[in-house]
């Protein structure tokens, strides 16, 4: 029996790690003991804020998330939830002296001052998006309609079987009596459609909510608005609109409804508003070029979250004229913004280009920082960011994000890592998101370049530019980057012979298309990515997607499903590839590693794939990520820093605690 060694020894030791505690740089196991704050929750009256911390829990493989308090008062912290069961859907009493939250599937109710939870005991499953009614009688919350005992019966006569897209896990509204008589009551109910999103009247009359006709993805497109009475527990459309509805809000005096509409994926949500008794809907945010993610009204205005390239922003648009102001400062990159009553306080969550995550509160243009996660980073040497543009092939303006080393040094090569985001409309941003997906600063600490790639089609930059995706998935991202490749090299400090290539999902499409279509990068690592448009169709729980962006489907167009598919490139393959993927992936069904893998070894070029049993499309527990990042990690170590190759099959482990070791 080999000898046992920790995780953190199998890393390569840098030459600027110190000794006993000193500054060094971080490695996995590090980075994934880092605590992330997160979920801010404004109380109505601005006063405090609730939080949450979340830990990487690996004895009991969860991730636990605890709920805190913030006084803006007095600058204090209260920890208000612990043990090994997380807490979350965090919500206010009207009156700001008490909060809900879900804990271990049960809705929980507790003084703003902390001491033991009332629970509202109940078996309904899937409990989220608590929310209390304006007078404090009521806490309303969606979860999956009861079907257990028509189902139990089924299986018991016909054992078990599903219907492919026409059956599923209902979502619906309930409401729960704070004075805790009798089971929560079943506002809305039936097959007819899944709600995704509620708001209730400032009277308790009535609520509106977004439904598409069916629980899967595969329905976004049925999406519409609906009204319920709620005393009458009947509901009916409130809006046919052409796109995808949702995000429906009350106005204060329950006269209006503003929702979001959009034609889908690669066009901008636009916000509206409608009279809550019906009409047309008049559109108010067209001149925000950009999506638009209400959050609340205040008074005539509506606030909501957009972003402005790598910036992310608390607006206000006013419901009369739909001008639009924005209320934070210049270089945010905020996120789960949330407002008092009144809206004069404002609080958030943002990181930075040297801070994680942190919480800040205050008056718009005079917010403060609550919290101190980034203490964490104390001894950790970490990399820089910046941001870096280019010209695309046919001229198109790219903006990226490069980390280097804190003792850059522009007259050395450096082997350069190229991770890809997903989306493709998300937004990769110059702050510090570490310890949860790639170790990074890990590599850059090591000696490497990082750059992440902001290509055509992601979120920021407009709807012209994320529709430049239009027909283009995979080729067009891939030739933008491989352009920002070449900026580097034209630098000066690339090593051309050691650059990697790595994503996932829409990332690992991408990546795996500059492994096949271009020999750029010399290893490379496909992350639950698509290798062939045509399978990625005909499997996942997302059909519309290809659709959007393609047109047609692949019986109407094969062409354009083939040409921006990986598979079609795979004569001109060289470049070798690690393939990771879910054994229960429905976005990304795993034909699509399979296919690639085979293909691969088909023409000789090094393969490893590894299949993670139990896990959809991206881990969910920390052993996963561990799995996940390890493997990754010692994959490309092994081609760019030139460390062994990597035993997937019989890893080193760390010793436990009392085990005997063999020597």
């Amino acid at each position: 029996m080999r000898q046992l060694l920790t995780i953190t020894l199998l890393l390569a030791a840098p030459a600027v790690w110190a000794q006993n505690g000193g500054p060094h740089v971080p490695d996995m196991e590090e980075l994934f003991a880092l605590e992330l704050a997160g979920n801010p929750v404004i109380s109505p009256d601005g006063r405090y804020i609730l939080y949450t911390k979340q830990a990487l829990d690996f004895e009991n493989n969860t991730q636990l998330s605890q709920m805190w308090l913030a006084s803006l008062e007095d600058g204090g912290h209260l920890q208000l939830t612990f043990g090994e069961k997380s807490a979350g859907n965090l919500t206010w009493s009207p009156d700001s002296a008490s909060v809900a939250f879900t804990r271990d599937g049960k809705i929980h109710l507790m003084a703003r001052a902390g001491g033991e939870a009332s629970i509202a005991d109940s078996d309904l499953k899937g409990i989220g998006d608590l929310q209390f009614s304006a007078d404090g009688q009521y806490l309303y919350f969606i979860a999956n309609q009861d079907r257990e005992k028509e189902m139990k019966g089924r299986k018991d006569h016909l054992g078990d079987y599903q219907v492919v897209r026409e059956e599923g896990t209902f979502r619906h509204l309930y409401r729960l009596s704070l004075d805790y008589e009798g089971e929560p009551e079943q506002i809305t109910s039936g097959t007819d459609y899944s709600l995704s999103g509620y708001d209730v009247s400032p009277d308790g009359s009535r609520a509106v909510f977004a439904a598409s006709d069916m629980p899967q993805l595969s329905a976004l497109r049925s999406l519409d608005i609906y009204m319920a009475d709620i005393e009458a527990k009947t509901a009916e459309k409130f809006l046919e609109m052409e796109g995808l509805e949702g995000s429906p809000l009350f106005s204060p005096d329950g006269s209006e409804v503003a929702f979001t509409s959009s034609q889908g994926f690669a066009y901008n949500a636009v916000l509206h508003k409608v009279p809550a008794r019906g009409g047309a809907p008049v559109a108010l945010s067209t001149s925000f070029d950009e999506d638009v993610n209400p959050i609340a009204w205040n008074g005539d205005g509506i606030l909501f979250r957009g972003n402005q390239k790598t910036e992310s922003h608390l607006f206000r648009l006013d419901s009369g004229n739909g001008n639009v102001r924005r209320l934070t400062d210049g270089g945010l990159m905020g996120f789960n913004f949330t407002a008092s009553d009144n809206g004069r306080i404002i609080a958030y969550a943002a990181a930075t280009g040297d801070q994680i995550n942190e919480i800040y509160a205050g008056r718009p243009g005079a917010v403060k920082k609550l919290t101190d996660m980034s203490a964490q980073l104390e001894n950790f040497i970490l990399g820089t960011r910046e941001l870096i543009q280019w010209q695309a092939d046919d001229g198109t303006e790219i903006e990226g994000v490069l980390i280097k080393p804190a003792d850059f040094d522009p007259n050395k090569k450096y082997p350069l890592f190229v991770v890809t985001h997903g989306g493709p409309t998300g937004t990769d941003r110059p702050s510090l998101n570490i310890g949860r997906f790639y170790p990074l600063d890990s590599w850059v600490g090591e000696g490497a370049i990082v750059l992440q790639t902001n290509y055509r089609g992601s979120a920021g930059y407009g709807e012209a530019f994320r529709r430049l995706n239009w027909r283009n998935l995979g080729v067009g991202p891939a030739t933008d980057i491989i352009a920002g490749i070449n900026h580097l090299v034209r630098e000066g400090y690339i090593d051309e012979g050691r650059i990697g290539c790595l994503g996932w999902s829409q990332g690992g499409h991408i990546s795996a298309m500059l492994a096949t279509y271009s020999d750029r990068c010399t290893v490379a690592h496909m992350g639950a990515g698509i290798s062939d448009w045509r399978t990625y169709y005909y499997n996942t729980d997302i059909t519309l997607f290809t659709v959007e962006y393609f047109g047609k489907t692949p019986i109407e167009d094969d062409a354009v499903y083939a040409k921006t598919s990986p598979i079609t490139y795979i004569d001109r393959a060289k470049t070798p590839v690690l393939i990771q993927h879910g054994e229960n992936d429905q976005r990304v069904p795993i034909a699509n590693a399979y296919q690639l893998r085979q293909a691969l070894i088909d023409k000789g070029v090094e393969t490893r794939m590894v299949v993670y049993n139990g896990m959809g499309h991206g881990p969910s527990t920390p052993k996963m990520r561990r799995a996940v990042m390890s493997h990754l990690d010692g994959w490309f170590r092994h081609h760019l820093f030139d460390a062994p190759k990597p035993d997937f099959i019989d890893p080193e482990v760390p010793e436990k605690e009392g085990m005997d070791k063999e020597e």
